[in-house]
């Protein structure tokens, strides 16, 4: 009856393996979707939840108010290399966060059909790896900014900013992993911004110390 089909069967089949493979593809609207208005309020709520809460922290650490310290903490850091250790010292929080992420990427994998890497199943340890590559981008921005932060800074300042800013690291992190992918604004912002502050406080100290703003304007 279908000579054509009969005599190249490889046709159909051809013709099958199409439509199957159109039937699991994405639709354009599907992978361009914006997000609802609810997701919207849900990241900026998330946003300014963040800056409030780090900023009052950050107010009354900074002021001394508030203290994240050991009772072994020294109270006064003479020397660049005591500050470099005592900074050094609180990089265990984040480290055990980045210890804990990527056993969690291994956890996943080894658990599903992702085991092996080039099998195509690479979606099912998807956000796991990226939660644990953000991590480590946020993580080594953070120590950088932390080391910089310590050059300008009073010793006295440096002990009431750097356990603050490696313990909202972790907490960051943790609200990230809990609300990737949708609800992880909360956490970035809790990661960021004391990073973000401390390059600020860090550049505002740099332009003062490098330009004397009283001999500009006397000139």
């Amino acid at each position: 009856m279908f000579p054509h089909i009969i005599s190249n069967p490889s046709i159909y089949s051809a013709t099958m393996i199409d439509e199957t493979t159109e039937e699991k593809r994405p639709s354009v609207s599907e992978a361009k979707k914006v997000p609802s208005k609810f997701q919207k309020a849900l990241d900026m709520l998330g946003f300014v939840s963040g800056i409030v809460i780090l900023l009052g922290l950050i107010v009354l650490t900074y002021n001394g108010k508030l203290r994240l310290l050991s009772p072994r903490d020294p109270v006064h850091l003479a020397t660049f290399s005591s500050k470099i250790e005592f900074t050094a010292r609180y990089w265990i929080l984040p480290l055990v966060w980045l210890y804990v992420s990527m056993h969690l990427v291994v956890l996943k994998r080894i658990s599903s059909k992702a085991q092996n890497p080039l099998s195509g199943n690479e979606a099912l340890v998807a956000s796991s790896v990226n939660i644990f590559t953000n991590s480590i981008e946020q993580f080594l921005m953070s120590l950088a900014a932390q080391l910089t932060l310590i050059t300008f800074i009073e010793s006295e300042k440096i002990i009431r900013l750097i356990p603050l800013i490696n313990i909202a690291y972790v907490v960051g992190r943790i609200l990230f992993w809990i609300g990737y992918p949708k609800y992880r604004t909360l956490g970035m912002t809790v990661t960021m911004l004391p990073t973000s502050l401390a390059i600020y406080l860090s550049l505002y100290r740099f332009v003062f110390y490098w330009i004397d703003f009283h001999y500009l304007i006397d000139f």
